[in-house]
């Protein structure tokens, strides 16, 4: 076992046991590391590692300066809390973007209030660290060694190492070849130009004066300057390699712009919030799976008639879309359904435009120190990208698909369309679909069949009857390698993961005998990634109680509100008497304080919170008491130990 993975430092043999675990599980899974080096061999210990998966998180040391600053970051939140308090309650979840924005991070809102908890917030919050590390276990189950040893040869060998496209394995890439993939993408001048950093600053600049001097032009509750970070840089840019398709050479990728750390990120999440409940009126958007198999399951076909299915798909949608189209459709749209909506406070047509211009209109990106600027389309990083998206591609396909009876059914997924087509009358389909499917700047490609067909996740089935059913469709490339149960991840998310798996399954399958079977073979695979057979044996005892009918009732406020504008038949069926402030998001009292995950740190949300409710209890601020009594403190977890930010190789 040492010589397989060349370990200097002796390991204990519970360490010895894991990993001789790992180097034959992943002698097994041959098709899983896609090898794109031409002469590069890749050792046992690197494919042992990646077969863990990016997300697999290892059981190391805490960072105790991490619960550290995120306890401090939890107290500014608590403090912030207490400042607004009551007029808090009064306040949507748009406002509370800017409320938490990163501006009030500064001394300027932390108020005495926070005082009144907290006598001294550095000291309180090393006292609470003091208290983790009673309670933690030194015990490193994953040798360090290990990892410093694939950083090395990754540095050595110049890789680069990203998911493959469509969750088809992992990828390892001479950092050459992925240049030159992605360089060949940005030089494309119909889509991208290139920039400086200056002309980054300059255009950021003058977007941030644009902000604050058209602010008083917004509600006086908006503070639109309060969006505006303290720090920003360009969105990043990365592809994930197509492998799944044929090639010579070096797949083609998919282009991702992460916007996190963008100037306009912040107004593009407000935008997104003021276009949702819009998007929701469009007649053909569907909101997932659980919306689409809702509609399908109303749909009632004549048995005496000829149909088929189809899928049509809008190719490469986002840099398609002209952005005039996009800011004309939205803001009518906008205008004419805003009467209809319960928004916080009155916005204009001119402010909503204004918000897409600066949402939109300032696309930078970064790749490797080259800054581009993305001139054409909109950008798919962006928060707002899918409302837009979808308000803009219905306006845009109600001239095609008007007048049309023979159109059945037609949802639609962003750019992925899915009809039913009443052929009776129809001499030649593929001639109709290709007529049919023309637009001035858009591009369609089509299949259709007259058994079965895949839309989403699904495989849409028609019976010689006429009769609709449904099974689980699942990408042949889909390696299937869902989070290993030895990850460090809190348990209650390995646990469930088993139960979500087969709700899922039984919501897609219409057939209780095909969704048993899927079952199984689920339970097989997720033996093979180090589940307990007693966790999925509890899985089994939970679904006994499960039904089909009670998966599909909508419970997502988009859904309810979408099924209320267009389908409310559905929601009588199905017993469903939708909560309008819960279509209205109207925000719940919970305050979410986020800190890092250690598998060694046993009950980390339980001593915070009773940390938190001991320092409320000696308060004796009325302000402080009532407003803490008031919301419900949730500790969420971020990972920081993952395989994918060890190795720096996650998208």
């Amino acid at each position: 076992m040492k010589k397989v993975f060349e370990l200097s430092d002796p390991i204990s043999n519970e360490q010895n046991d894991i990993l001789f675990k790992i180097y034959n599980q992943a002698k097994a899974s041959k098709d899983f590391i896609h090898n794109l080096t031409a002469d590069v061999c890749i050792p046992i210990y690197v494919k042992s590692l990646l077969w863990l998966g990016l997300k697999y998180n290892f059981n190391l040391l805490p960072k105790w300066n991490d619960i550290l600053k995120c306890m401090q970051e939890g107290i500014r939140k608590l403090g912030w809390y207490c400042h607004f308090f009551p007029n808090i309650k009064s306040l949507s979840k748009l406002e509370k973007t800017v409320v938490y924005s990163k501006k009030h991070k500064k001394s300027v809102f932390r108020s005495n209030l926070e005082k009144d908890i907290f006598k001294d917030t550095f000291k309180s919050c090393k006292q609470f660290v003091y208290i983790c590390k009673s309670h933690s276990t030194t015990k490193n189950l994953f040798p360090i060694e290990l990892i410093l040893n694939f950083k090395e040869f990754q540095l050595q060998n110049s890789l680069v190492i990203k998911p493959a496209d469509k969750n088809a394995g992992i990828c390892i890439m001479n950092k050459v070849d992925y240049d030159n993939e992605i360089f060949s993408q940005l030089n494309d001048e119909t889509c991208y130009l290139p920039s400086t950093l200056v002309h980054f600053y300059f255009k950021m600049e003058y977007l941030c004066d644009e902000i604050k001097y058209f602010k008083n032009s917004f509600p006086e509750h908006f503070e639109i300057n309060k969006m505006i970070p303290p720090t920003y840089k360009p969105a990043k840019f990365y592809i994930l390699p197509k492998v799944h398709k044929p090639f010579t050479g070096f797949p083609k990728g998919r282009p991702i712009s992460s916007t996190i750390s963008t100037v306009n990120r912040n107004i593009s999440k407000v935008l997104d919030g003021w276009l949702q409940p819009v998007m929701n009126f469009m007649s053909d958007v569907i909101i997932d799976t659980s919306h689409f198999l809702l509609l399908l399951n109303d749909v009632k076909l004549l048995p005496n008639k000829k149909y088929m299915l189809v899928t049509a798909d809008v190719c490469s949608l986002y840099t398609n879309l002209k952005k005039s189209t996009c800011f004309n459709n939205c803001v009518s749209e906008f205008a004419k359904f805003k009467h209809l909506i319960n928004y916080p406070f009155n916005l204009s047509e001119q402010n909503l435009e204004m918000l897409m211009k600066w949402s939109l209109n300032y696309s930078f990106l970064e790749y490797d120190n080259n800054i581009f600027v993305q001139h054409r389309g909109i950008q798919m990083g962006n928060n707002a990208s899918v409302s837009i998206a979808n308000i803009t591609v219905c306006k845009e396909l109600e001239l095609i698909f008007r007048d049309k009876p023979e159109i059945i059914f037609r949802p639609r997924f962003i750019d992925d369309i899915f009809m039913i087509l009443d052929t009776t009358d129809i001499i030649d389909v593929n001639l109709y679909l290709k007529d049919l499917l023309t637009h001035e700047y858009l591009e369609f490609t089509y299949e259709l069949s007259d058994e079965k067909i895949n839309f989403l996740d699904l495989t849409v089935i028609l019976d010689s009857n006429n009769v609709l059913s449904t099974q689980m469709y699942k990408k042949p490339i889909n390696k299937h390698q869902f989070l290993l149960y030895d990850s460090s991840h809190p348990n209650h998310l390995l646990n469930s993961l088993p139960y979500s798996a087969c709700i899922r399954i039984i919501r897609n399958c219409s057939d209780p005998k095909v969704a048993d079977f899927e079952i199984k073979e689920l339970f097989s695979k997720l033996l093979s990634r180090n589940y307990p057979t007693k966790v999925l044996e509890d899985c089994k005892i939970k679904l006994r109680n499960v039904t089909r009918i009670d998966i599909l009732k909508p419970k997502k406020p988009l859904i309810i509100q979408n099924l209320r504008i267009h389908n409310p038949h559905i929601l009588s069926v199905l017993g469903c008497v939708p909560n309008l402030n819960q279509c209205n998001l109207i925000p719940s009292n919970k305050l979410f304080i986020t800190m890092p995950f250690y598998k060694s740190i046993p009950g980390l949300n339980v001593l915070l919170r009773k940390y938190l409710h001991d320092k409320f209890n000696r308060t004796h601020n009325p302000i402080v008491r009532t407003a803490v009594a008031d919301i419900k403190i949730v500790v969420s977890f971020k990972i920081t130990n993952n395989l994918s930010r060890q190795m720096n190789c996650g998208g």
